[in-house]
């Protein structure tokens, strides 16, 4: 560090006399603090115990501030630097949803140049995953960083960069591979002319087997080119590589309904040096090969593909989820430690009312299925959200939100939520999920739900010449029972308190007799207004008949913040049955209207053991499917040849999977291969 003797006015200033203050900066970037944490007097180093190696990895800045009997200075930022515990191999990054998941990354420029996450200008990612990195030249002679934490390469034996990246024929675009040291210095390992990518995502692999004895590195990704273009990177991996090494990724749905067809995505990387060739991919569903795919093409090193699978779900699923495993089978891989990747799903539970009992007997025109009529009651119920599938937006499984006013969604940091950015009413906020740390939730504690962790959120949104716009959001319930009732829920604004700056919301109740389209509500009262920046409750009566309630968001463009809903307390009913669906292992056969209870398959096989079941069909969803039991041949006893079986409770309700005995089951009167069986 350098000091002059020189004061502001020319003056002289003895060095001697000076104490240089080292502080924390708190508070906002218009109302700084500074708190002291050492100090030194005429002299211009000074020791700051600091743990440097453990916990998670931040960026440190200290400030410094130089005083003597005459005032003090304005304070100055010091050179950051990083502490946290180095992330392990392998080390991944590819910004996925826009999101940097957990990672620290720095970055700077020589001039106005930077790198920045992708935007709705500049869209472009590899893996069409939402995320990639860009930077934006505004000078030929821009140099823009960007670096990653630090990496420990300790255990590998050859360690290597694989990255994506992209740049126009023309551009002289420049991506340089820097190594950073833990005394702060660097060395260049690689020097590639993104130019010649011609507009496509290249992939380039870099040797760091030089650095695998240091206790950490950072590589800095230093990017150059001319004014106007853009250079992209995506999809960074530093790892222990081999010759020939495969490995999977999976990407399925966090919740899906029975009945349904989700697609599941297989990505299959190589990080070997040689292609790869007589590879196989194999998608398992609770351990059973439900599909596989051979490729013909061989998958060049350092690359990757993605496989589209389809799993049908059925409707007669008696699991609450499924485990999807991917599985890239390989005989020359010679690192198999992650050839294979699971994901969980969830399978939504229908809470409509199904059949209470089912039956089905073989007859001679076919095998006829009966059931007992769904008898409907009103249930009270109080919806926190916290079943559904976090920052989804506008369903919430019977709930639904529609934006009027479409326009790009803000937030209030610079972290962004995962729904951030597009068009939306509501969407399910959760902040400890890909947003905020528990930490940060502490310190803006307005965030927080009214109970649980999740809620509804209305943020504030600007159009495409980025003007705040009024809200007009809708939510709507889901059918109601009909019945007079009071409805209540909890609502709040958030307000800045350190500017000083109060956001009051405003929103409107309303109901309907018929259905859920917006000219079909009549308003309830006045419109209510939030503005305490604390949740709370508000309650409203319904007339009679009413078939739906919606809550219509309309705050002001000058107000509007951020909205949240939670706890919303209603009497329902699961409305009226439409049909009734009958199914043949897990195959639709049949539909009747709702006042039928039978119905004949005559398309059944007499020689074939089938399971049927019957769901009750509303307006707005399907029930959970009645597991039929057989009683074509009465109900007797369990025959001693079964050496497994299902066990079934009386109304049809599978309770056991594929048992031998009944030493683990209650007392009471069980359903087995279409028999009764007593249990004492």
């Amino acid at each position: 560090m350098e000091e002059s003797n020189v004061g502001n006015y020319d003056g002289y200033v003895d060095l001697s006399d000076v104490t240089y203050v080292i502080a924390e900066r708190g508070g906002s970037d218009y109302y700084p603090t500074y708190t002291e944490v050492a100090s030194v007097k005429g002299q211009t180093t000074i020791d700051i115990p600091m743990v440097t190696n453990t916990g998670a990895q931040v960026l440190k800045t200290l400030w410094i501030s130089a005083k003597n009997d005459y005032g003090q200075s304005s304070y100055k930022a010091l050179p950051s630097i990083m502490l946290g515990k180095p992330y392990d191999l392998p080390f991944s990054e590819s910004v996925a949803k826009n999101l940097l998941h957990g990672r620290l990354w720095t970055t700077y420029g020589t001039g106005k140049s930077d790198f920045w996450t992708i935007d709705d200008n500049y869209p472009d990612c590899v893996d069409n995953d939402g995320g990639a990195f860009h930077m934006i030249s505004e000078a030929d002679t821009d140099w823009a960083y960007l670096g990653t934490g630090k990496i420990a390469l300790a255990g590998a034996a050859e360690p290597k960069l694989i990255f994506y990246h992209k740049a126009e024929t023309g551009s002289n675009a420049k991506i340089k591979i820097e190594v950073e040291l833990p005394d702060g210095t660097t060395e260049e390992v690689a020097n590639i002319d993104a130019a010649k990518d011609e507009g496509k995502w290249t992939a380039s692999a870099v040797s760091l087997a030089d650095y695998v004895d240091k206790d950490f590195v950072s590589v800095n990704f230093v990017a150059q080119a001319n004014t106007g273009n853009v250079v992209y990177v995506d999809r960074m991996f530093i790892r222990d590589t081999y010759t020939y090494d495969l490995s999977a990724e999976i990407e399925a749905p966090g919740t899906a309904r029975k009945g349904d067809t989700e697609n599941v995505k297989v990505t299959v990387n190589n990080f070997g040096s040689k292609d790869a060739r007589g590879y196989k991919v194999e998608l398992y569903a609770n351990n059973k090969l439900i599909a596989s795919e051979t490729p013909a093409e061989p998958l060049k090193a350092y690359y990757f593909k993605t496989f589209n699978f389809e799993y049908p779900i059925s409707i007669l699923e008696d699991k609450e989820g499924v485990e999807l495993k991917a599985v890239v089978v390989y005989n020359n891989d010679l690192n198999t430690d992650d050839n294979e990747v699971s994901a969980s799903t969830k399978f939504e539970i229908s809470t409509k009312p199904h059949p209470d009992s089912a039956t089905f007997t073989k007859t001679e025109n076919g095998v006829e299925v009966a059931w007992t009529a769904v008898d409907s009651e009103s249930k009270t119920a109080t919806e926190s959200f916290e079943s559904y599938t976090s920052w989804s937006t506008d369903l919430f499984g019977g709930w639904k939100s529609v934006a009027n006013n479409a326009g790009t969604t803000g937030g209030p940091f610079n972290m962004k939520y995962p729904s951030q950015g597009t068009s939306f009413a509501f969407t399910l906020a959760d902040p400890l999920d890909r947003w905020l740390s528990k930490e940060q939730l502490e310190q803006v504690p307005g965030f927080k739900a009214h109970t649980g962790s999740k809620y509804l959120a209305a943020f504030h949104r600007a159009d495409n010449g980025g003007n705040d716009m009024t809200q007009n959001n809708w939510l709507f319930s889901p059918e109601l029972s009909g019945e007079q009732q009071t409805i209540s829920f909890w609502v709040k604004n958030e307000n800045d308190t350190d500017q000083k700056i109060n956001y009051p919301e405003t929103f409107d109740v309303l109901y309907s007799t018929t259905d859920s389209k917006q000219a079909s509500f009549t308003k309830i009262g006045e419109t209510h207004t939030t503005s305490k920046g604390e949740w709370e409750e508000v309650s409203v009566e319904l007339p009679a008949g009413s078939k739906y309630f919606a809550i219509n968001h309309n705050t002001v463009a000058a107000n509007s913040f951020v909205f949240m809903i939670d706890d919303i307390t209603y009497t329902y009913g699961p409305g009226t049955v439409i049909l009734y669906r009958i199914y043949r292992d897990g195959t639709l056969v049949g539909t009747v209207p709702s006042d039928q209870t039978t119905f004949v398959d005559k398309t059944a096989d007499s020689n074939t053991k089938y399971v049927y079941g019957v769901t009750a069909v509303y307006f707005d969803g399907e029930s959970e499917a009645t597991i039929a039991t057989d009683t074509t041949n009465g109900i007797n006893g369990v025959s001693k040849a079964e050496k497994t079986f299902d066990v079934y409770t009386i109304d049809g309700i599978r309770v056991a999977t594929n048992v031998s005995n009944f030493s683990t089951m209650k007392k009471g009167v069980y359903i087995v291969n279409g028999k009764k069986v007593i249990v004492k």
